[in-house]
């Protein structure tokens, strides 16, 4: 009878075991990462922030990338919280700080790439490829230019030679770097932005037009993209929102703060201005709301 007992103990026991043991602990590396329902899918059931620690327990391969399967994550009181879905690994970093190598097209950061699952449209990130990729070039071009005009300045001149050809040489790599300055890539949606903050009267450089090139301030004033009821009639709210509601400068930054306390709350609604407004007043309010 013992023994029975004993058995079954060691049965319920060992599942567990080997359950924690295939539990790879991962951190979340980016501003907000989508979960798939399927590997490589666009159909959310979760979302994760900066920092969160999630247990994956698979690994698929999708189009080249590998994404990972998250069971569960760990709150801040240590509990787990099930999460159930897939996400790429290359936003997920071990503990330690390293994350899973992946392709240079997709190691280019900015709000592109770290938003875009997020956006109501479509937006192209080559911009971000391309400035990530041509960004070497001009630097190692002027680097080679530098030693040679540095080898020059160290021999000594033949006497028959004048100092005209010199000065042509010093100057042709100065007329080779204006090109590549004139090629620097300008801000936009395809482009990184600089850090996570944002200002009320900054405009947004990340989403789909209306919401990329306009401030906060500027966009409550403009027409409303979608209806803030299904049904709607148009000539009830397709007009500036100073005329529909008081959307002011505090109760957008509480808003906001609504979004950056779950983000969750990004997916759940449909926002009159559209999923990357809410993004962009997520991260105002992370600023500070200034």
């Amino acid at each position: 009878m013992t023994g029975r007992w004993l058995l079954l103990i060691v049965l319920t026991l060992v599942p567990g075991a080997s359950l924690a043991a295939d539990c790879d602990m991962r951190k979340v590396d980016t501003g907000l990462l989508n979960i798939s329902k399927e590997v490589g899918g666009t159909t959310y059931v979760d979302v994760m922030v900066g920092g969160d620690r999630a247990c994956v327990t698979e690994k698929n391969e999708f189009e080249g990338s590998s994404w990972g399967y998250v069971a569960h994550k760990l709150d801040d009181s240590e509990q787990e919280v099930a999460v159930e879905g897939w996400a790429p690994m290359r936003y997920l970093s071990s503990l330690d700080g390293t994350a899973d190598a992946h392709n240079d097209g997709d190691s280019a950061p900015g709000e592109c790439r770290r938003y875009l699952p997020m956006l109501d449209q479509t937006v192209s990130c080559e911009g971000t490829k391309t400035a990530a990729n041509n960004g070497g070039s001009p630097s190692s071009s002027e680097g080679g230019s530098k030693k040679e005009n540095d080898k020059a300045a160290t021999r000594e001149p033949e006497p028959e030679r004048k100092p005209e050809p010199k000065r042509v040489a010093e100057t042709a790599p100065k007329s080779d770097a204006r090109p590549a300055r004139r090629s620097e890539p300008t801000r936009t949606a395809n482009n990184d932005s600089d850090g996570d903050e944002l200002r009320y009267t900054q405009p947004v450089p990340f989403g789909p037009y209306p919401v990329n090139g306009l401030s906060i301030q500027q966009l409550v004033e403009t027409v409303p993209l979608f209806a803030p009821l299904e049904g709607l009639p148009e000539d009830l709210w397709k007009k500036s929102c100073s005329t529909c509601h008081k959307w002011n400068q505090e109760r957008l930054c509480e808003q906001g703060k609504t979004y950056a306390k779950d983000a969750r709350n990004v997916l759940r609604h449909q926002h009159p201005m559209g999923g990357a407004f809410k993004i962009a007043l997520m991260k105002w309010s992370k600023s500070g709301c200034k």
